[in-house]
């Protein structure tokens, strides 16, 4: 579209600049063409592309606006798409090619003094440490990103981050923290009325909820984040309530539903992109297959996702799914491969903090060595110095199963019961009942 001839069409006052050519549209500088490229729109058109579906779309959307930014030498122009490419770069799992992009993005923010852009690209720099399980590094990038809405006074910002922090202290156990963080952001989105955070923020609170086994709450929460979900087409979104709720439909036995859901998550994030997300549906399916005793399907999801992990190397996810993988060889008879699977996933974990991991991987290395006299003298080792409850009342369970001491299942049974006391769990149910026959 020549410059010349460009007509722009709509009723608008002097104060009125939606219809500003300087505005919408980029015109190239010395020695090009005397164009004006619809710059502004097209990153509206990668924007939507991103929240509906779309994202081989959006990423070709913002890569165009990526070099008609560059051409017209715009650096304001040149960092916002940067920072949508890096966005959907990380969300695509590409985080090594996203950080750079931000990285730029970032230091051309700098350079124009914007605070609410640097906030902006904070936010998506500590999501990257975060899907990399790295919360310390995910956490003061988040603080920075809070600090710096605030001053610019970008409540939407400011949301995201409160949300993003909360993610954070849930993944670390500390829920009463990480809902006071919810909370916060749930009410500044509510009051910008920006419904997509507002559905984010009701998931991420139902899944607090349901940890704390108050089910009806959390039922409620997601029903009215899918709600809001489906009205205003965020497939991601709504792939990340399928999960959830698959997690709670698990926990109520009903593994019908739970797989049901698990798997609409996996056909969700499979259709975007999201390879991690797509992973974490995997691996949850698989766990409800192995339960089903359909172990070849549950092999094929856990391989896939192990493959998938390890290509995006991020090890704080990948350990996890190892240890399941060598759970099913154990149950499948496969004891040599259980305990290599467990071994790589202990060293995994060793090196990623994943102290949860860690201690399932020892259990099945000891389960995996065939011998009961020798799985007991495991299980004694283990316990001596171990401190943490829960750790302690599995080994004396499986203490209880190998020699089938009475002390052993008194021990396992109080502890237990201390623990689901505390905090309710499927598990601490299931080995309740089981202890009480």
């Amino acid at each position: 579209m020549k410059g010349s001839s460009l007509k722009m069409t709509g009723k608008a006052s002097k104060k009125d600049h939606r219809y500003d050519p300087r505005l919408l549209w980029l015109e190239l500088g010395p020695g090009e063409c005397r164009e004006y490229y619809p710059w502004e729109i097209n990153l509206i058109k990668a924007e939507l592309l991103y929240v509906t579906g779309n994202w081989e779309g959006a990423e070709e959307s913002y890569r165009l606006n990526l070099s008609w930014a560059r051409k017209g030498g715009r650096d304001d122009r040149i960092a916002r798409a940067e920072t949508g490419l890096g966005d959907i770069l990380q969300a695509k799992g590409n985080f090594t090619e996203a950080m750079q992009y931000l990285n730029s993005a970032y230091e051309r923010f700098e350079g124009t003094g914007s605070l609410a852009d640097m906030s902006h690209v904070k936010g998506k720099m500590g999501t990257i440490q975060w899907k990399q399980g790295n919360h310390q590094e995910a956490q003061e990038l988040y603080e920075m990103q809070r600090e710096m809405a605030n001053r610019a006074g970008d409540i939407l910002n400011v949301s995201r981050a409160l949300g993003n922090l909360g993610s954070v202290h849930a993944d670390l156990a500390d829920n009463g923290k990480a809902f006071e963080f919810y909370q916060q952001a749930l009410d500044l989105t509510r009051r910008i009325g920006h419904r997509r955070n507002v559905a984010i923020t009701l998931c991420n609170i139902g899944t607090i909820h349901w940890s704390q086994n108050e089910l009806t709450r959390a039922l409620d929460c997601y029903q009215q984040a899918m709600d809001i979900c489906k009205g205003v087409g965020d497939k991601r979104v709504l792939g990340m309530i399928y999960g959830n709720l698959g997690a709670l439909y698990h926990s109520l036995e009903d593994n019908r539903r739970a797989l049901e859901c698990q798997n609409n998550k996996i056909t969700i994030m499979g259709n975007l992109g999201d390879r991690l997300g797509k992973c974490s549906a995997l691996d949850n399916a698989a766990d409800i297959l192995i339960q089903e005793k359909e172990f070849p399907l549950a092999e094929r999801y856990l391989k896939e996702a192990v493959a998938t992990a390890s290509e995006l190397q991020v090890e704080y996810h990948l350990c996890e799914y190892l240890a399941l993988l060598a759970e099913l060889y154990l149950l499948t008879g496969r004891s040599g491969l259980c305990a290599k699977t467990a071994g790589e996933a202990l060293d995994i974990a060793g090196r990623s903090g994943r102290d949860d991991v860690a201690f399932n991987c020892r259990l099945l290395k000891i389960k995996s060595s065939g011998d009961e006299k020798s799985q007991a003298e495991g299980y004694s080792k283990l316990l001596t110095g171990e401190k943490d409850d829960h750790c302690r009342a599995e080994l004396y369970y499986q203490l209880y199963r190998t020699a089938g001491r009475e002390e052993d299942r008194r021990q396992a049974l109080l502890l237990f019961k201390k623990l689901q006391g505390k905090e309710p769990k499927r598990l601490y149910r299931k080995r309740i009942a089981e202890l009480c026959r």
